[in-house]
C-alpha cells in the first residue's frame, strides 16, 4: 500500500471543495442544468454517455 494514500484521502476532498468554492461554474452555450444529459453507459466503469463540460470563472474577492 502506498504510504501517501491516507494523506491523499484527506487532501483530495479539500482540493475539490476549494475548486467548487473559489470558482463560479457555468455551462457552455447558455445551457442550464435542466438540459443536461444524465444518461450512463457501462464500460470498464459506469460513465456518462455525454461528458460534462463546465466553464470555471474565478470569483472576485471584494
Amino acid at each position: 500500500i502506498c504510504p501517501g494514500l491516507p494523506m491523499a484521502a484527506r487532501v483530495v476532498p479539500l482540493v475539490i471543495a476549494s475548486f467548487l468554492h473559489f470558482f463560479s461554474w457555468s455551462f457552455p452555450n447558455g445551457k442550464d442544468a435542466q438540459q443536461l444529459d444524465m444518461n450512463e453507459k457501462l464500460d470498464a466503469a459506469l460513465v456518462k454517455e455525454q461528458p460534462l463540460f463546465v466553464i470555471p470563472q474565478p470569483r472576485t474577492t471584494t
